[in-house]
């Protein structure tokens, strides 16, 4: 990718898309990368950053491909993680509670949607039956980060539906009925979406360096908001929780 500027505007352009066949170690990422440049009259020596994911073939400290693009420029340059995917990282080292949520949802998508066709369409009919919002819920795909928000927000508004169907299966959850670990799972719902709609935020053609950080900026100022919020019990930035709060504050007063 490389960009133009004029006074007001950048302007981005993807220089190529390179297929690699056979093995993707750092010295082939270099050599895709050097000879597509230098066979169109591209000195690679003007460049002075680079910005990849964490993978060892790009990163690592000896073969990694930035190593060998300095090693072969003859100078230094800045090594920036790529960060939508530093966002994510950050995202999946929760607490070993919340990797518990999520563990435990993904079994119960993948025996609703994953078990069997048979038990996905009784599933779907059983939801269409009772007049459910959604007529089906989304796999987790653990590469895309994006996708685990939408299945817990799936997961939440048809919890009841759920715990339901799969007490008709013979599906034993423990979970379902502990008051503790739902309310990790309405809390992790509600930071997923925050961190997906930073995720959102971070993409997009067109925004500097600059951009991106002050997004950045603007969201770590709310985390104290949103610790805050978690602390008074207000939940005015965690829908879920508080929907689970009131309905636990009627159960009391009942």
């Amino acid at each position: 990718m490389r960009s133009t500027y004029s006074d007001t505007e950048v302007h981005e352009e993807l220089c190529c898309l390179k297929p690699m066949y056979g093995t993707t170690k750092g010295e082939d990422i270099l050599k895709a990368f050097t000879d597509y440049f230098e066979n169109r009259g591209v000195d690679i020596g003007k460049i002075f950053a680079i910005t990849t994911d964490d993978a060892p073939a790009m990163v690592g400290k000896n073969k990694g491909f930035t190593e060998m693009v300095e090693d072969k420029i003859g100078h230094p340059i800045l090594k920036l993680h790529y960060i939508v995917h530093q966002e994510n990282l950050c995202a999946k080292i929760s607490s070993f509670d919340l990797n518990k949520v999520i563990t435990t949802v993904t079994k119960e998508v993948n025996f609703l949607v994953a078990h069997s066709s048979l038990t996905h369409r009784q599933f779907q009919a059983f939801l269409e039956e009772v007049d459910s919002v959604y007529k089906d819920i989304h796999l987790h795909y653990s590469l895309r980060w994006l996708s685990c928000g939408k299945v817990l927000e799936r997961s939440v508004e048809c919890f009841d539906e759920i715990q339901i169907f799969l007490s008709e299966k013979g599906q034993d959850y423990p979970e379902l009925e502990d008051r503790g670990w739902i309310e990790k799972l309405m809390f992790f719902s509600d930071i997923t979406k925050h961190l997906n709609d930073l995720s959102l935020l971070l993409q997009g053609a067109g925004k500097t360096v600059m951009d991106l950080y002050d997004t950045w900026k603007a969201f770590v100022a709310k985390l104290a908001v949103y610790s805050t919020d978690i602390k008074t019990g207000s939940f005015r930035y965690f829908k879920n929780l508080k929907n689970l709060s009131l309905v636990v504050q009627a159960r009391i007063r009942v």
